[in-house]
């Protein structure tokens, strides 16, 4: 998949692994490259496997997703499509979602 990132400083935090350890802790920017991998590799955002924790942001249909890094931190991210693959219910149709933005990484507890 393509990767997009929202802010400059957010690029920077997920490309440098000194910055995330010392921003994140070790746990949370170890398990943040191996979730970058995950989306590297994967073709689609349906294809991410379900080791990566993915869930739903909010109710169906959402826009964003997320993916846990540990129980600390939270990596969210949405489609980067014009327009946004959607299915006839107007869900995200995410098996065709291949480009993706990080939005952010957050507390898990907001």
């Amino acid at each position: 998949m393509q990767l997009a990132f929202a802010t400059k400083r957010l690029r920077s935090l997920c490309e440098d692994d000194l910055l995330a350890r010392a921003e994140l802790g070790n746990e949370a920017a170890v398990v943040l490259q191996r979730r970058l991998a995950d989306i590297d590799a994967a073709s689609n955002v349906a294809e991410l496997p379900p080791s990566t924790g993915l869930v739903i942001r909010n109710q169906v249909g959402a826009t964003e997703r997320c993916i846990a890094l540990n129980a600390d931190w939270v990596m969210t991210f949405c489609a980067n499509h014009f327009p946004v693959p959607m299915h006839v219910d107007g869900a995200v149709d995410w098996s065709h979602v291949t480009r993706v933005k990080i939005l952010q990484i957050e507390r898990a507890d907001g």
